[in-house]
């Protein structure tokens, strides 16, 4: 499940930093402290809504980081007794005596200190049961995040610590193809014997052996309602390789509309049922190596039309395969129609697209229901 898979991520890589944090601080190498500063900026952050900022002196008594508009200092610390937040209270600047004061524990487990009575010299607006954080108290509440709030902090963490322990060469290699194929200036075109005539082949530059190649056996007419909305209707599919070295990781499939105007990767099919009629919604996954090869192609393909949902509405872009199922489901189930929908009338076998519930027929007499009936997400009592 992916809110497992999340979560257990997240929580791997911020205990892993901490204890580097430990471990380090007992060698009075306060590299990683200072890295860990501006990453619990960002991440408390992102977390609360906060604005935090490093304070603009670095020996700013008591205090690392200063929220102006929230009227919030933070003292962050990788030692954790009540010895050092009463030292950070008592030297606090006096400016700051009308400020919520929080102390961040970015090393030690807390908990003990949240049931004590702290000297508060200047009457900083502080309750230690609910102001002293560590790493047990952060991973407590992301725990009960919604599930894009969850996709946000697991991007987040991967974004900072996903190679902090690593090195590059121990990392999945799917998850390193993933991150290279964000990195689309650095993908370049085979122009070697390797390459055969007319076929599309990238690789990256600075891991030359993770490569996009296009299967040239694969080529297959595309035909799904939605490929119908372009001037020039045909669409074909095809498929890429992602390879690290010899090892295909991944079969990508690409569909071409427009006379090759539009690129995009095929996007995934969200099914319904009513008594009259078959429902489609479309959609594809942000972070999917599928979606991240479609784009490498679209951009380095030259499509007028690019993958962007401001640009073309029909196929919507979710954070997770889970999120976007939950989201169609209960769009769908209360007729809000957020998202569109093509329809197949099972009595008069005709297609249309549905628009805020409208429905507009399809002059698509020649493409017969082609359902998958494993994909059924929701049938309500075929009412």
């Amino acid at each position: 499940m992916n809110r497992t898979n999340y979560f257990n991520f997240i929580s791997e890589k911020i205990n892993a930093f901490a204890r580097l944090i430990e471990s380090q601080g007992s060698l009075n190498l306060l590299d990683h402290h200072i890295h860990a500063e501006i990453f619990f900026r960002d991440f408390l952050n992102l977390l609360f809504g906060w604005n935090l900022k490093k304070t603009e002196h670095n020996n700013e008594s008591g205090i690392d980081l200063i929220d102006e508009n929230n009227r919030i200092v933070v003292s962050v610390s990788s030692t954790a007794t009540k010895q050092k937040i009463e030292s950070s209270l008592e030297n606090v600047d006096l400016r700051f005596s009308n400020y919520a004061f929080k102390f961040m524990s970015i090393a030690k487990e807390a908990s003990k200190l949240k049931t004590k009575t702290y000297s508060n010299p200047h009457q900083l607006i502080f309750n230690p049961s609910g102001d002293i954080y560590d790493v047990k108290t952060l991973l407590d509440f992301i725990s009960r995040m919604e599930i894009n709030q969850l996709f946000d902090v697991y991007k987040f963490i991967k974004k900072e610590l996903h190679h902090h322990e690593t090195s590059a060469e121990n990392i999945n290699p799917i998850d390193r193809f993933k991150d290279y194929l964000a990195d689309i200036e650095n993908w370049k075109e085979i122009e070697t014997e390797e390459a055969v005539p007319e076929e599309i082949a990238y690789y990256y530059e600075p891991y030359p052996e993770f490569r996009v190649i296009e299967n040239k056996e694969f080529h297959e007419k595309y035909e799904e309602p939605w490929c119908s909305q372009f001037p020039d209707p045909n669409s074909h599919r095809y498929e890429y390789l992602a390879k690290y070295h010899d090892t295909i990781l991944s079969k990508v499939y690409v569909v071409v509309c427009d006379g090759n105007r539009f690129f995009t990767a095929e996007p995934s099919i969200w099914l319904g049922e009513s008594i009259t009629d078959w429902f489609y919604s479309y959609y594809l996954i942000e972070d999917s190596i599928e979606y991240l090869v479609g784009k490498l192609i679209q951009e380095k393909g030259g499509a007028v039309n690019l993958r962007n949902p401001l640009v073309y509405e029909d196929i919507k872009i979710f954070d997770s395969e889970e999120l976007a199922k939950e989201s169609i489901d209960y769009d769908f189930s209360n007729n809000w129609y957020e998202y569109i929908y093509y329809s197949f009338d099972k009595k008069t076998q005709v297609y249309s697209r549905i628009v805020e519930g409208e429905k507009v027929e399809l002059p698509l007499s020649w493409l017969k229901w082609r359902g998958n009936l494993e994909q059924l997400r929701w049938k309500p009592n075929l009412r």
